[in-house]
């Protein structure tokens, strides 16, 4: 996917990367009625636009998530699509992975649709 260009500039591709995180977490978390309408916080572990995968925490829901950065050939161009690949409870994960994660993560929030139209699209 192109990094979309606004009055002459290019979007930071580290930014398209936790947009796509974020609007892959809609997407995810639309499947589950129960969520649909609801506010959840996430905390992505801060990476480099260079790295390959990254990993999230979902407090409301106690889920640990892989994340994978999959890049163009060229990386300095950004990303093409990021996938919220894998998820396992909180528990089950090292716990300075963990501590990582929410005391160097980048903290979001995002709303899941109510609506299958209001989802987010790929671009």
């Amino acid at each position: 996917m192109p990094i979309a260009v606004r009055a002459g500039a290019v979007d930071d591709p580290k930014d398209v990367m936790l947009r796509q995180t974020v609007e892959e977490f809609q997407r995810l978390f639309y499947n589950d009625r129960n969520k649909r309408g609801k506010t959840f916080a996430v905390i992505i572990k801060d990476f480099g636009v260079d790295d390959e995968e990254t990993y999230a925490i979902v407090d409301q829901t106690s889920r640990f998530y892989m994340i994978s950065l999959w890049a163009y050939e060229s990386r300095d161009q950004g990303v093409e699509r990021v996938c919220v690949c894998s998820e396992s409870s909180i528990g089950k994960v090292r716990e300075e992975l963990v501590a990582q994660t929410r005391s160097k993560g980048i903290r979001r929030q995002f709303t899941v649709p109510v609506r299958e139209e209001d989802l987010p699209v790929s671009k």
